[in-house]
């Protein structure tokens, strides 16, 4: 049995289950109770329910509308949440038990799912494994809940990657020749192309998922290995980038490129996503019209797996690209 003290809330972690006891700083709260019934009569009702509501956010009732929401929601999020099996007058929830993650702090928030958009994906703590799975562990705020409902798909195959990347070893990054690492290459080339889409934001599309997690648990040995069976061959996924295998380390001679020719930047960048793009309405065109043969439909779904592995490794390269 472990002992977890937060902010709002205190855990009892359990072998199999977990109780999140709601923590309430007594003389605030009390505070509080009168401050709200004495707006309640100075005012009205509608006054005092906008104080009762405030307290959500920033009074000392936060762990209770935090086991509100995480026991009101937990069957919605699905597998992306540890769930909540029981509440008691969101006094206490009763959760199943995961085992943590133990990452240390990331420096980047696009390393995380969902980008680190909302402050609860930043922390590493709030991540465990559960039944084979990574799932967010603390999920009681109402960012959290309306990303997880707009965006569950797509987080739920962040984690995937994420939990491959992050399971129990070092990741490896890797500088060009110059000891640059990305940020400062992306900040030059948004200064003259600012549309351009920094790829470690890319979305992890469903067909992509594979190869995404095959990337992520590479080491960088493993990845130049990547590297050299995409752009060699008769048929290379990555194609006129042949010349890159005939230096000592090509994945160092293509993040030179890279970082040499804005250009390089912006075809690599854009044909990793063109390509499906373009594969994809064709797909669809052709069927449409009825000329999609079966022979013609395994072609441009091979194409289709290729361009997926062209992104998915793009996406990979430039997160290692780092100290």
């Amino acid at each position: 049995m472990n002992i977890i003290k937060g902010t709002n809330r205190i855990a009892i972690v359990g072998k199999s289950y977990t109780i999140k006891f709601v923590r309430i700083p007594f003389r605030a709260a009390i505070r509080e109770v009168v401050s709200i019934a004495k707006n309640y009569h100075k005012y009205n009702w509608k006054a005092a329910k906008l104080a009762i509501k405030l307290t959500e956010f920033n009074g000392p009732f936060r762990g209770i509308w935090a086991n509100y929401r995480e026991w009101s929601a937990s069957a919605q999020l699905g597998d992306n949440v540890v769930p909540t099996r029981f509440s008691f007058l969101d006094l206490f929830n009763v959760v199943e038990t995961a085992s943590l993650l133990n990452l240390p702090r990331l420096k980047h928030t696009y390393e995380y799912p969902g980008y680190g958009d909302v402050h609860t994906f930043r922390e590493p703590g709030n991540y465990g494994w559960h039944k084979g799975k990574l799932k967010l562990l603390d999920y009681g705020s109402p960012k959290v809940i309306k990303y997880l409902l707009e965006n569950g798909a797509q987080f739920r195959r962040q984690l995937d990657v994420f939990g491959i990347r992050h399971s129990g070893k070092i990741v490896g990054r890797v500088l060009n020749s110059k000891g640059q690492i990305f940020d400062a290459v992306l900040k030059q080339l948004k200064s003259h192309f600012p549309e351009i889409e920094d790829p470690r934001l890319w979305d992890i599309e469903d067909n992509e998922t594979t190869f995404a997690q095959e990337v992520a648990k590479m080491s960088i040995r493993e990845l130049e290995q990547a590297f050299i069976d995409l752009v060699g061959g008769r048929q290379p996924v990555i194609e006129s980038s042949a010349h890159f295998l005939n230096g000592a380390s090509p994945l160092i001679s293509f993040l030179d490129s890279l970082s040499n020719s804005e250009l390089e930047c912006i075809h690599h960048f854009r044909s990793a996503i063109g390509r499906i793009a373009v594969i994809k309405s064709t797909l669809q065109l052709e069927e449409r019209d009825g000329i999609l043969t079966e022979e013609r439909k395994l072609q441009l779904n091979n194409r289709l797996s290729n361009a997926f592995k062209y992104k998915a490794f793009i996406r990979e390269l430039m997160i290692r690209w780092d100290h």
